[in-house]
């Protein structure tokens, strides 16, 4: 029971840190082309 548990919790914790690394990728792609942006102007 206990580890069924810890495995639905890193199942969730999986999936939290996927979102976060999909949020940081965008979040850099952004800050490169804004650095990008500003270079060239």
């Amino acid at each position: 029971m206990i580890l069924h548990y810890i495995i639905y919790l890193s199942g969730d914790f999986c999936l939290f840190v996927q979102k976060l690394w999909f949020i940081c990728v965008i979040f850099n792609t952004i800050l490169q082309k804004i650095h990008i942006f500003f270079y060239l102007h």
